[in-house]
């Protein structure tokens, strides 16, 4: 009987321990104890990984239109303060033509480069997108969204009010991430309306600790992602994107 009560008790916590564990892998946990994490080549299960090249996406979505990131710089995302791209509409086919020709080491600045980002993946592309490890998640994404670019392409860092499982298809990306915990060190800027804005003006790749002293105290964790890899970024965490200079492509998942 003893024997008996005793492998129920090592089952149960067994039981426990799994259940944790895969809480914490997939994002479940409170916010408190998430952490960012890297799963290699979790991306090579998806149809995109495969099949995703520019014929590809010509033959699937070439003649739908979508807003598209112009800059004539590196550093996009039109709702950065300081950044000076903008939005504007072309077809999939247009963009494709005109993303080649990047050209993002600063010496013209009259030449223009595009960005496909923060695209929503088109329904016809979505079962290309499918992965095994969102059926342990028991309600759909807030969104699924694309983005492709070559020249590295620069996202400064910021944050956002969602998790985000991003998948890299193609090429190579740098993330740093920093923790939320840390937002009394970040000198977060306000902005016209007295809101904090969700972009830093602090360059953390190359930090003046002059002008942010408190900045010594904040951890910088640094990620490289290859293609196929997987990157969990959890809910307003800090990150700044850098992408490599070949072809860049990738798919994430935002949860609420």
């Amino acid at each position: 009987m003893l024997k008996i009560v005793h492998f129920v008790m090592v089952f149960i916590f067994i039981t426990f321990i799994l259940t944790i564990c895969t809480a914490f892998r997939f994002g479940y946990c409170c916010k408190s104890i998430k952490t960012p994490y890297i799963i290699k080549n979790a991306g090579s299960q998806m149809i995109a990984y495969h099949k995703w090249n520019d014929e590809y996406l010509r033959e699937k979505i070439g003649h739908k239109y979508y807003r598209i990131e112009k800059s004539y710089s590196n550093i996009f995302s039109p709702d950065d303060p300081n950044s000076k791209a903008k939005n504007v509409e072309m077809t999939f086919d247009e963009f494709s033509q005109k993303y080649i020709d990047n050209e993002m080491n600063g010496s013209n600045k009259k030449h223009s480069n595009y960005y496909f980002a923060e695209v929503k993946v088109p329904k016809k592309l979505l079962p290309d997108i499918h992965h095994s490890m969102f059926d342990k998640i028991q309600k759909k994404p807030f969104e699924r969204n694309m983005f492709l670019g070559v020249g590295g392409n620069i996202t400064r860092t910021h944050f956002d009010s969602y998790e985000n499982y991003y998948f890299l298809m193609d090429g190579t990306k740098e993330f740093y991430l920093i923790s939320p915990k840390y937002n009394d060190s970040l000198y977060i800027p306000k902005e016209s309306n007295g809101q904090y804005s969700n972009y830093l003006n602090v360059d953390i790749e190359n930090i003046d600790y002059d002008k942010y002293p408190k900045m010594k105290d904040v951890e910088i964790m640094h990620f490289k992602l290859e293609k196929g890899d997987m990157l969990f970024i959890p809910y307003e965490w800090w990150h700044l994107v850098k992408s490599g200079l070949d072809r860049n492509l990738a798919v994430s998942y935002w949860y609420t």
